[in-house]
């Protein structure tokens, strides 16, 4: 299973950060597609980042965590993203 996380991190990262730039543009505009792609990236990237930096820890001499910092990172924005208050401030028309 290593070598299927570590061959597969790079590009599910890379696809990952697409959707969520996409994503920001679809929020900006109120549409509910761009909620699910920001919650779609940011699932992927937990589920990539938390095993690759566990193997990269336990198997080789690395030393960083970045790969910590960044399912830290999306986990905030999954938690931010599952509030039913930021959901409801995103897509209802504020009242004049």
């Amino acid at each position: 299973i290593e070598g299927w996380v570590l061959a597969w991190s790079s590009p599910v990262q890379f696809l990952s950060v697409i959707l969520l730039f996409i994503a920001i543009y679809k929020i900006a505009a109120r549409k509910v597609e761009g909620w699910w792609m920001a919650l779609v990236a940011a699932v992927s990237l937990v589920v990539m980042n938390i095993p690759t930096q566990i193997i990269r820890t336990l198997r080789t001499d690395a030393t960083s965590v970045d790969y910590l910092i960044g399912a830290i990172l999306s986990a905030v924005l999954l938690v931010i993203l599952l509030l039913p208050k930021f959901k409801k401030a995103l897509f209802e028309e504020p009242v004049s």
